[in-house]
This record gives C-alpha cells, structure tokens and sequence, in this order.
C-alpha cells in the first residue's frame, strides 16, 4: 500500500523531470524497461533519478502537493476520557461512594459537557464494574454485596500472589528504587490527605503489576484494586493508614531480597488484613454531588 501511494506520488512529480512516464519511454533521465517490472523497483530508480535531476525543494514540493490531509483529532474522545478519569479517581479516593446517584446532566454541567459524552465515560465505570446503569433509573455508583466483595478480593490475591512470583525474578534496582519513591508518597499523604492516601494505597498495587511486564495481567490488577476501592468505601472500619504502609514496605524489602515467598506472604497478609476491616456500615447522609465532582473536573 506505501508503495502504491509512494508510485503515484512520484508520477504526479512529472512536471518535475519534464517527462510523461510511459513503458518503454527512454531518455537522459529516465529508462522504463524489463528491469522496472516491480513497482518497487522502479519507484526506487525513479527517485533515484528525481534526486539526480530536481532540487530537494522541488521534490519535497511535489510530493507534499499530494500527500492526505490529515483530520485533526476529534476532541469528544479527549472530553470523555477526562470525564471518565474524574469520575473514577472520585470513587477510588471514595468521594463518590457507593449508592450515589450519576445524573448526566450534573455531571455534563460540572464537567463542562454533553450528555452524550457523560454516557460514554458511564459505560465505560460500568464495564469495569463501578457503576450500575439501569433502564429508567439512571446510573449510580455500584453497590456490591458482600459475596461480591469476597469474591472480588479472592481474586485479587490470586492475581497479585502472580505479580510478585514474576516479579522477584526480574526485578531491578531502579524498580526497587520507583517502589521506594511510590511508598515516601504514601508517607507524605498519610494523616492528612485521606483521599490521597486511599488512592495511592491502590496505586501502589497497579505499580507492582505494571512492573511485572505482563500487560493483561497489570489490567486485571488494575480494574480488580478499584473494584476493592469501592468495597471498601461501603464495609469498612476506620484504621490506620500506617498499618499498610509498613505492608507495603514488607513486600518492597522482600522484593529487593529475591525472595519470592516472602513476598508473597507479605501480600497475603497485607490483604487478608484489608479485607479484615470491613464490616456491614455505611452512611445515609445527604451528599452534594455537585461540590464532590468540582474536586475533579480539571
């Protein structure tokens, strides 16, 4: 196919060499015989002769005349993948909390967009299992059960046991070192920005599964730490944000070790004592949706 673009380009650059480019045509510039029977043949001896005879301007000239007009990129995709960012980062960080109502039009008026592009960024919260749309109701942010949430949180320790098993066989020091920096952020959050510290605890867990080199197995973690992110927003007990720090730390030194095992008995027990804290609680206070999703409009 380039080549077949790259042929007619350069016939259209006739005017260039003076000469119609016909089979068997000869002169002091051009020879089309047996020899030019590939269009990749001859297209390479004719640009061969277009840079023996024109001026790099000439030639840029006649092929820029014909080269596709690119389209500029459409900005709805742009616009829904900033709404759909905001949204999600307000449920990790459990500002939206499970049950809270997604109308589209407050979301299109505090994003700044349609409705059709609020739809798009809810299918999308919905295929990865944080928001529930139903015919007639609208959207809201999901509400899994409990036998939902224990299975969700037994299949993240499946797939992260994974992530450490490949990972302490390749991991290097400067990965060691991105851990390292990742955690001090955690450290920097911790007791004053609550927010910030829920998401980077799941950020942490992405970053481990990104580092493994398995692309499919860095989306599942992804999607899955989210999913746990909404769980527990609705069944969990206050508790120390210093307690999955250290955690985390324990699978860093593990890592840095070489040992497997360890590691993996580190997250073990990391999320076996995540999952420990939550218990049936949530709260029906009125919450303002709008002042919630100003947080996360830029």
């Amino acid at each position: 196919m380039r080549i077949t673009k790259l042929f007619i380009c350069v016939l259209k650059a006739q005017v260039t060499i003076g000469q119609h480019i016909k089979p068997g045509c000869q002169d002091k510039h051009i020879v089309y015989n047996e020899a030019y029977k590939t269009p990749a043949k001859f297209v390479s001896s004719l640009l061969v002769k277009l840079v023996e005879h024109s001026s790099p301007l000439d030639i840029f000239n006649s092929i820029s005349m014909n080269a596709p007009v690119r389209k500029p990129k459409s900005t709805a995709g742009t616009r829904s993948d900033s709404v759909y960012a905001g949204l999600r980062r307000a449920i990790i960080e459990q500002a939206l909390m499970p049950g809270d109502k997604l109308t589209e039009d407050v979301i299109g008026d505090r994003f700044g967009v349609s409705r059709t592009i609020v739809r798009t960024a809810l299918a999308r919260l919905h295929a990865e299992g944080l928001v529930d749309t139903r015919p007639n109701r609208g959207a809201m942010i999901a509400q899994p059960s409990l036998s939902e949430a224990q299975d969700v949180f037994e299949t993240r320790m499946c797939l992260e046991r994974q992530v450490l098993a490949r990972l302490a066989e390749k991991i290097t020091t400067e990965e060691v070192e991105q851990l390292q920096r990742h955690v001090h952020l955690e450290v920097k959050a911790s007791g004053h920005d609550g927010p910030a510290g829920i998401r980077l605890a799941g950020e942490f867990h992405i970053l481990l599964a990104s580092l493994s080199g398995n692309k499919v197995l860095a989306r599942y973690v992804d999607e899955v730490v989210s999913r746990c992110s909404l769980i527990l927003a609705l069944y969990s007990r206050p508790h120390s944000s210093d307690c999955s720090i250290n955690e985390h730390q324990q699978i860093i030194d593990a890592l840095k070790a070489g040992n497997s095992q360890a590691a993996i008995d580190a997250m073990d027990h990391h999320l076996r004592a995540v999952t420990d804290r939550a218990l049936l609680s949530s709260s029906d206070k009125h919450r303002d949706i709008r002042s919630i999703l100003d947080r996360y409009t830029s």
